[in-house]
């Protein structure tokens, strides 16, 4: 590493940290690619990414290890073992180890976006010089934190609908399309039911633990909103990110990751996409009573209860349960034999002259905006057999916009009125 020092020659330090602290004990900023830093920000680990003396990836492993071991979350014993030896990230089977362990934990909550994370972790340790490689890694880690903020999100809106609570309503017509707005609304939530710690529903309990940490939260959704302005912030501004960005954007998600890591043993399972009589063996996940007494997600005038729409995070048993539905959708669910999920989330909605819920807009992960609009002509599913070809109809159209309509009524605010 080549350091100027102002009124010095460029100086030479290596690997040595110590030396970089007693060259700068009277500096209180740095500037590196023409950005200003302040000096407590290169810290060892920073200083060591800088280096190549740590991998990418590598702290939020070790971090995230540490955390799911301390809290008895998943049983990451041999791995912590491993980590024992600083230089253990060295040895490829170490590595591919700790790698594959962090990948299948939280598989089931992030699915691919894991898998992606550590792809481009990778990429960066043959390249971190890559401009391309530092843009996809910050975006994919906010990706991530993105999606945690979505689940939490939902998981309270979820319960209100079910609650049936006076300002419902108000909630989700004060959403707007806005990723930071998403950040502020979870801290607000958190407020609202803080005092239901020990709420019955499990996951809304983990959940509310954390305002045992309401410094630690509040730092946390600042970072979030750090690394919502590396991505490019409201307005999408391009960003000339670095290595020091690279390094802040895998501090802030392993943050994330040790926050909401009881989310390790979770699963988003969409109903229409899967047999569900199978998920557990011979045996009805205890998630579908549930389902069916709520009836939100489920066209129960049909006789399969498989065309369900509903979206269930739940834990490894089925007990533990949140459905979604209407925040979190698969759109495939929606399309005639559709075989893959494609998961889109609830950003705003609007509302007409007569009160109804006139749009839903939500958004693809990968940013792409879907509106959803009521069709009045197809109220029943016999409807969708009667089409006009002369107009280029198609029933498979037709029985999409009947799922849509039953999407919009499960909104109806006659339905989230308090008595």
């Amino acid at each position: 590493l080549l350091i100027e020092i102002p009124n010095k020659d460029i100086i030479e330090i290596g690997n040595d940290y110590y030396k970089l602290k007693e060259l700068t004990a009277e500096i209180y900023y740095f500037e590196y690619n023409n950005r200003l830093y302040s000096i407590e920000e290169l810290n060892e680990d920073v200083f060591n990414y800088f280096t190549g003396s740590i991998k990418a990836n590598q702290t939020l492993i070790e971090r995230v290890t540490e955390n799911l071991y301390q809290n008895k979350i998943v049983d990451v014993a041999d791995m912590r073992k491993n980590m024992i030896d600083s230089e253990w990230a060295d040895d490829d089977a170490k590595w591919k180890k700790g790698k594959t362990k962090i990948r299948d934990v939280f598989f089931g909550i992030l699915t691919t976006h894991i898998d992606n994370i550590i792809n481009l972790g990778d990429n960066l340790n043959e390249d971190k010089d890559d401009k391309q490689n530092r843009i996809d890694y910050v975006k994919k880690s906010f990706d991530i934190v993105e999606r945690i903020i979505n689940i939490s999100v939902f998981c309270f809106l979820a319960q209100m609908i079910e609650n049936k609570e006076k300002n419902i309503i108000e909630t989700l017509l004060l959403l707007d399309d806005s990723k930071d707005d998403k950040i502020g609304l979870l801290s607000q939530l958190l407020d609202n039911y803080s005092s239901r710690k020990n709420d019955e529903n499990e996951i809304l309990s983990h959940l509310l633990q954390k305002r045992d940490t309401t410094d630690k939260e509040t730092i946390l959704f600042g970072l979030a909103k750090e690394l919502f302005d590396l991505n490019g912030g409201r307005k999408k501004k391009k960003v000339d990110l670095n290595q020091f960005d690279c390094y802040r954007a895998e501090i802030i998600l392993s943050e994330f990751l040790i926050h909401f890591s009881f989310l390790a043993n979770y699963n988003l399972i969409s109903i229409g996409g899967i047999e569900y009589h199978n998920m557990l063996g011979n045996q009805k996940p205890p998630y579908i009573q549930r389902l069916l007494s709520g009836k939100r997600g489920c066209d129960y005038k049909e006789t399969s209860f498989s065309l369900s729409h509903a979206v269930i995070l739940t834990d490894a048993t089925g007990k533990h349960c949140a459905n979604l539905f209407p925040f979190l959708i698969d759109n495939s669910s929606l399309k005639p034999n559709a075989t893959i999920s494609d998961f889109l989330f609830f950003c705003s909605c609007d509302r007409n002259e007569n009160a109804r819920f006139k749009d839903l807009n939500y958004r693809k992960e990968d940013g792409e905006p879907i509106i959803f609009s009521y069709e009045e002509s197809i109220k029943t599913y016999q409807d969708t057999q009667i089409i006009d070809s002369s107009k280029g109809e198609t029933v498979e159209e037709k029985v999409i916009q009947y799922n849509i309509n039953r999407l919009m009524d499960s909104l109806r605010e006659e339905d989230l009125q308090t008595t």
